[in-house]
């Protein structure tokens, strides 16, 4: 086929070809190439000097900036559509790197023929800035990240036999969440054509079904994806071509995750630890073998409609995250992620485990409210407190888990005193994540991972909503009881007070140590947060000015509060929130 005849099946371009004379678009023509590239072919990098344009013919091109070879395309180029023609009409270099997503058809346009285009009527230049700048205002408008999944790939990288039998229940999951689903595998492949048009004209979703991680047909699956969930079984053996099938999806540029099928009737899940070599923990999603709450989350996932859930520290006030999640659980929107400080932190962790919210409430009343983590006072050397208690109430409640192996994707943060940073938690010990989190500095003694001096989250950042919205997988909803509750001084000459006076009248106007302490850990957070808010996409902050950091007698109160700002909030942004599952979170009560 000419190069010309295949650009004149697209309405837009061949109104363009029409305003070209003859002569000259014989000319054009004889300087056009057509040519097929494969999915993961660069056309140019970003820095790469102007030399020639493509047009797409078939298949799906990537736009990405920066290095990052595991960054998300900013935008996509379908069909039709023309790329590379900024950098021939400025004459500057090259601002993106263009990558073929899929198996493609191009048109080359070398500048020679370009600049024959752009000079052969006024008509056809407009049209190239109108085509042009269409393009840029859909980018800016539009979620690639969103819209993007239309194919996936599901790969067994295990020997279990029962890997693959979960496809037609995420097939479901698909469906249930409005999408028009294909299934082809190995077998059916000879359909593909077929198929795959009339899931194109129904604005579907394709399942590519892998007989192996190291077949032609496997490697044409990911070929042709969007998005790979590679499957194994938690306790199987991987498939020696594993690292080599991952590494090849992650050259192609496509968005890979892990699926670690669990039995059904275990409680945590297991195995993310051993695949920690090849995804990170934040790709690793457990299922329970026929649960279809959890292929629903996987299909959240894929689709980047999943609910991110991230909660500030705050002590005492900390209580309403657990109203908040439990309105969301009544109203039956599922949480696929958590992230938090502090107290946030160990609310999160409980959630993430799959806990209901009544079982939740128990571990916090044990905790903190029949006991007082922070009354093993010592000779202050370090801290305040010993920081025993804190820890033996953490491991009683939490025991050896590991964050990679949770129900839901979890994160926490602590403030790294040695490097000055900001340490985020994203796998290994749970309880030391917690401890990190949570150890405000001169309450508690740190907590020493590797020799690195790891203290109260909140010093850095108390509301990390930022590092939620960077996974990229759906609205972002943050809930803030870090700020709005009075911290002032009834006197000022306190040095000048008596300890009689101190112990008596002063005690209600003048903060004591634990609230000047953790005030003091969270100060610099609050800062922080007000970026951090606006990183939300749901910002949620129940009304807590009665109640202060160490108004932990109140549990029940600031809970019900809690539960009143997620209400408030879920009703306010019901399009957003309810629309991600029309199913309702199954949890756990131990």
């Amino acid at each position: 086929m000419l190069a010309v005849e295949a650009l004149r099946v697209f309405p837009t371009l061949y109104a363009m070809l029409t305003q070209i004379e003859a002569v000259r678009l014989a000319d054009i023509e004889s300087e056009l190439e057509l040519s097929s590239v494969t999915a993961g072919t660069v056309l140019f990098n970003e820095g790469d000097p102007a030399t020639d344009g493509f047009i797409l013919v078939r298949g799906r091109l990537g736009v990405f900036v920066g290095s990052n070879p595991d960054a998300l395309p900013i935008a996509e180029v379908s069909p039709g559509e023309l790329v590379g023609e900024m950098a021939m009409l400025s004459q500057e270099p090259r601002s993106a790197t263009i990558v073929a997503l899929r198996d493609s058809d191009l048109v080359r346009v070398p500048q020679r023929a370009f600049d024959l285009m752009t000079e052969s009527s006024p008509q056809v230049s407009r049209l190239i800035m109108r085509l042009l700048a269409a393009r840029l205002e859909r980018t800016s408008r539009s979620n690639v990240v969103s819209r993007a999944t239309q194919n996936v790939a599901v790969v067994p990288i295990t020997v279990a036999a029962a890997d693959l039998q979960f496809v037609p229940q995420l097939a479901e999951a698909f469906t249930a969440m409005g999408r028009r689903v294909v299934t082809i595998d190995h077998d059916s492949r000879q359909l593909e054509s077929d198929r795959l048009q009339l899931a194109a004209e129904e604005h579907g979703l394709v399942i590519y079904v892998a007989d192996g991680a190291a077949s032609e047909w496997g490697r044409r699956c990911i070929r042709q994806s969007d998005s790979v969930l590679f499957v194994a079984g938690s306790n199987s053996r991987r498939v020696e071509s594993a690292a080599e099938a991952v590494a090849y999806a992650r050259g192609l540029r496509r968005k890979v995750e892990l699926v670690l099928l669990n039995p059904p009737e275990r409680a945590l899940p297991e195995g993310g630890s051993s695949w920690l070599d090849l995804f990170p923990c934040d790709r690793i999603l457990h299922v329970r073998t026929g649960a279809a709450v959890d292929l629903a989350r996987i299909a959240r996932f894929v689709l980047r409609r999943a609910v991110g859930l991230v909660f500030s520290g705050g002590g005492a006030r900390g209580f309403a995250h657990l109203g908040v999640y439990k309105a969301f659980v009544d109203s039956g929107i599922p949480v696929d992620l958590i992230g938090g400080t502090s107290m946030g932190a160990i609310v999160g962790a409980a959630i993430a485990q799959g806990l209901t919210p009544d079982a939740i409430a128990e571990k916090m009343r044990h905790a903190f409210v029949r006991n007082n983590p922070f009354n093993d006072y010592t000779v202050p050397i370090v801290s305040l407190a010993r920081g025993r208690r804190m820890t033996a109430l953490i491991k009683y409640h939490f025991g050896d888990a590991r964050i990679e192996d949770m129900w839901k994707t979890y994160f926490c943060v602590s403030t790294n005193l040695s490097s000055g940073t900001l340490h985020v938690h994203r796998d290994g010990s749970l309880w030391h994540g917690l401890r990190a989190s949570g150890a405000v500095p001169g309450l508690l003694p740190p907590d020493i991972i590797g020799g690195q001096i790891l203290v109260d989250g909140g010093l850095m950042d108390n509301f990390p909503t930022s590092i939620m919205r960077a996974l990229a997988r759906g609205p972002v909803v943050g809930v803030d009881v870090s700020s709005g509750s009075s911290f002032e001084c009834g006197v000022n000459d306190i040095e000048n007070k008596s300890l009689y006076w101190m112990l008596g009248k002063g005690r209600k106007q003048v903060p004591g140590m634990l609230k000047i302490l953790m005030r003091a850990g969270t100060v610099n957070g609050e800062i922080q947060s007000i970026a951090s808010r606006a990183a939300a996409d749901v910002l949620i902050h129940p009304e807590l000015s009665a109640y202060d950091i160490l108004s932990w007698q109140s549990f029940d109160t600031i809970v019900d509060l809690g539960y009143r700002a997620g209400l408030e909030a879920i009703r306010q942004n019901e399009s957003l929130l309810t629309g991600v599952s029309a199913k309702t979170e199954t949890t756990r009560t131990q």
